[in-house]
């Protein structure tokens, strides 16, 4: 169950911060960064669609009526609209919601219209509309009112391709049974068990289909047109990851931030719900989980393209739900300025700016060419470091594990002890330094005493294996002078020294 602990600051904390990290995203300087073309037009959005961005950019051959009158006829009012452009192919992504012919049939000229201009603002005038769903899937929702495009009658000179990639219900099954997996100290059948999770197989469909946007667009030189059902899940997912493969800067520090806000926080995705809200339990999914696994998946085969690394995803994973940045509240952009977030609570951004110097990707080497990943099961991997970073405290658990372990003296066995950490709530100050804990100044337990120290006094890392550590753990200064300089008998391995 997820626990929401909400941090809130106050409005002088943030006046000297200077609201650091909002207001990081301007879709109008985005555009011109990307030298979208004249045939493009950009319209305000005031009232289209309130999960969409302020600025909306459509053909410019359109008038704004038929612009409103497409929109109605898309799910949720997310009517297609461009959100990447490549400049030197004139070609680009667009994104939307399903359209809403339903069962009889129903269509509009005007969608059709808007899809027709978009085909022609390129050169090769092809456009690919790419459902996420599978055709059962789609043919299932026009059951519902809804459905896909008819590219035979209606949608001329249109491809219509499924990428087959499973919902938001089957995306949570799915994590459910990898954490019971990830949980389960004993490594009896494990690969049997990871096999049946499904994760692997899913991120393999996500990142298949973002490849496969990818290649059309710049292979291809077509328009792509991304969709699912209500655009904001699988559509973030696939728009965001074809784009990351296309566009370098996205790749870099910083213009990861910028995808991040525009794709998933400017278009609407739902983060109050799929974070699983306890009012709203059976819409948590973790489709932006997945779509930062994907990213871990292409890092590991190309480690030189992107100028940040594993750390600075890691960051943005554990606090998704740990309630201390404003960034990933509520469902919309609309929402989160509604209830003032920008003078409560902190951005992400902020903190990731922080953790730069560690964050930051010493091999880089920047370029300009599509990332091809591999996309077969066979070469995806599982995100150990986010999934079993806490494998260490369930083997500490296990005394049947330690026991097992040669290298653990009898000795130290005898000698083992348990720690008692301090509670996070009765630690307002740092142990050692005594400051006050911030947004931006972290607690952290020190693993051999127990107490609450901000970053900067427990730097040092040492092995613990008489409290089941067997990788670098991080210690306060102190406990680091008491067993650093003692000998292996005792069951502590220095890794480092004190910075001092």
């Amino acid at each position: 169950m997820c626990v929401y602990l909400y941090l809130y600051t106050t409005r002088q904390s943030l006046q000297s911060t200077k609201l650091y990290g909002w207001n990081l995203l301007n879709m109008k300087t985005e555009m011109e960064r990307q030298k979208v073309s004249g045939k493009w037009w950009c319209i305000a959005n005031s009232d289209i669609c309130e999960t969409y961005p302020d600025s909306l950019y459509v053909p410019k051959s359109l008038p704004e009526e038929v612009i409103r009158s497409c929109a109605e006829f898309r799910s949720r009012d997310r009517l297609p609209v461009l959100c990447w452009y490549n400049a030197k192919k004139h070609t680009g992504i667009l994104r939307c919601a399903q359209p809403l012919p339903g069962a009889t049939g129903k269509f509009s000229v005007h969608d059709e219209s808007v899809i027709k201009e978009a085909r022609l603002t390129c050169p090769s005038e092809e456009l690919v509309i790419f459902d996420a769903r599978s055709r059962v899937a789609a043919g299932g929702n026009m059951l519902k009112g809804k459905g896909t495009e008819d590219t035979v009658n209606r949608y001329k000179l249109c491809k219509l391709l499924f990428l087959d990639i499973a919902n938001i219900h089957a995306m949570r099954e799915s994590i459910d049974k990898l954490h019971k997996v990830c949980c389960n100290p004993s490594n009896t059948h494990w690969l049997s068990q990871l096999e049946s999770s499904q994760w692997l197989k899913h991120c393999s469909s996500v990142l298949r289909g973002a490849y496969t946007v990818a290649r059309h667009v710049e292979d291809h030189g077509a328009m792509a047109l991304i969709h699912c059902s209500d655009g904001w899940d699988r559509t973030s997912q696939l728009s965001s990851l074809a784009q990351l493969l296309l566009d370098p800067f996205y790749r870099t520090y910083h213009g990861f931030k910028i995808l991040v806000e525009k794709e998933w926080l400017a278009f609407g995705h739902k983060f109050e719900h799929r974070l699983g809200h306890p009012l709203h339990s059976q819409e948590r999914s973790p489709v932006f989980l997945q779509f930062l696994d994907c990213i871990w998946q292409v890092m590991q085969q190309f480690p030189a393209a992107f100028e940040f690394n594993e750390q600075y995803l890691l960051a943005i994973a554990n606090h998704l739900n740990s309630g201390w940045f404003g960034t990933f509240l509520y469902n919309s952009n609309q929402e989160r300025l509604s209830q003032d977030l920008r003078l409560t609570t902190v951005s992400m951004w902020a903190y990731l700016d922080a953790l730069k110097l560690t964050a930051t990707n010493p091999s880089y080497v920047e370029t300009s060419e599509l990332l091809r990943p591999q996309t077969s099961l066979r070469r995806l991997h599982l995100w150990f470091t986010y999934l079993l970073q806490y494998d260490d405290a369930s083997l500490a658990a296990k005394s049947d594990i330690c026991e097992g372990e040669d290298s653990i003296s009898s000795k130290a066995h005898t000698n083992t002890s348990l720690v008692v950490w301090v509670p996070n709530d009765r630690a307002p100050l740092c142990h050692d330094c005594h400051q006050a804990f911030t947004a931006l100044r972290r607690k952290h337990h020190c693993r051999a005493c127990g107490q609450v120290f901000c970053g900067e006094c427990t730097r040092q890392r040492i092995r613990l294996p008489r409290f089941g550590y067997y990788r670098p753990e991080r210690v306060c200064d102190a406990c680091f002078r008491i067993y650093g300089e003692d000998d292996t008998d005792t069951g502590f391995v220095v890794v480092g020294g004190p910075n001092h």
